[in-house]
């Protein structure tokens, strides 16, 4: 199954792409052979060894091949369901987060033309006009500028992009705030209209007391999505907007909005989003995290969500805390093949293991 959703997701993706310029050219064909027969086994692997990696493939796909295809009832439909049920992946996160991920163009794609963006701008331009009281395609359509927007910048240390490239960043996130504005009334129905405005905010650097103001909106429409959470804890991370302490008050504050359902969970899965900012690699010398609040949420998360890819993360979080005692335990739990993108090379599984057991 995996096999054929890759292999119908890559077909499409050329199919929509043909006559844009891109790296994937005549000259280029052995190479784009060996990308699909490495994704191929990636994706193979990763089903094998974590249903959460080939979940969150398979969602991605899927969502990227009924784009394509602008089948933008059955689109409307799934986003309904995992709207409405709220339905998780394996690990507990929201399949709805996931599913709107799929607007977003592969990692792989790189040196994408403009013409490409026309193409999906206007796919969602369409789908929004013959469902105008769907909040999907807006929503569809403020992440595709997003993603451009991300994509002209680069991920690079601010002083590295160029005047051009910081002027077209900011007018494509401007475009993105002012379209969702304008559809905040159907938009806002789903919470993750509010997790891209949060996201939006954090770029544009709102004042403290105006993200506020939308996180408290955000927690009332929806006070279990994730998407919200984590791109609140993107605004307080250090490297954006707030401070080690600041990042410490809202993950506990959070806590207070999702404890009857979730337990201490929300605040490891604030940390764990953190991590994605390189705060992890310093957070029990310069942060203000509680490693046992931590554990607290690590062993609710668990409790609910045993999932291997949740399992071998949060052990790798325990080796960096210098816990011996819950690495092992959670080492221990560990029963399928190593999940290495839940690992790094300085707390690597070998090291973590040889550590944890060693003198016992």
């Amino acid at each position: 199954m995996m096999i054929w959703t890759e292999h119908l997701f890559l077909g499409v993706l050329f199919r929509d792409l043909q006559g844009v310029p891109m790296w994937f050219v005549i000259d280029n064909k052995i190479r784009y052979i060996v990308l699909i027969l490495s994704g191929l086994l990636v994706l193979c692997f990763s089903q094998a060894i974590a249903d959460e990696l080939s979940e969150r493939a398979d969602l991605f796909n899927k969502t990227r091949v009924l784009f394509s295809e602008r089948n933008f009832e059955e689109l409307s439909r799934i986003s309904d369901h995992y709207r409405d049920s709220g339905e998780r992946m394996s690990s507990g996160l929201w399949k709805l987060d996931y599913f709107y991920k799929g607007f977003s163009a592969p990692d792989r794609m790189f040196n994408i033309s403009q013409d490409y963006w026309s193409m999906m701008e206007n796919r969602a331009l369409s789908w929004a006009k013959k469902q105008p009281g769907s909040p999907t395609p807006h929503i569809a359509y403020a992440i595709i500028l997003q993603d451009q927007a991300w994509r002209v910048r680069g991920t690079r240390y601010a002083n590295t992009v160029t005047q051009e490239q910081r002027i077209k960043f900011h007018k494509l996130i401007a475009k993105a705030r002012a379209y969702l504005l304008r559809h905040r009334e159907v938009g806002s129905k789903d919470p993750h209209w509010y997790a891209n405005m949060l996201d939006i905010a954090k770029v544009e650097a709102w004042p403290k007391k105006d993200f506020e103001a939308l996180f408290s909106e955000a927690i009332q429409a929806g006070p279990y999505y994730y998407g919200s959470y984590f791109s609140g804890g993107g605004y307080y991370h250090p490297s954006w907007h707030g401070t080690v302490q600041e990042l410490e008050d809202f993950a506990r504050k959070a806590i207070e909005y999702t404890e009857d359902q979730e337990g201490k969970g929300i605040y490891a899965r604030i940390y764990w989003s953190a991590n994605h900012g390189s705060l992890w690699m310093v957070a029990f010398t310069k942060s203000r995290v509680s490693w046992s609040l931590m554990k607290e949420g690590i062993d609710d998360v668990l409790s609910r969500y045993p999932d291997q890819w949740n399992i071998q993360n949060f052990a790798h979080f325990s080796c960096q805390a210098m816990d011996k005692e819950k690495t092992k335990e959670l080492i221990n739990r560990i029963d399928d093949a190593i999940i290495e993108s839940a690992w790094t090379q300085v707390f690597s599984y070998e090291k973590c293991k040889g550590w944890a057991f060693r003198n016992t």
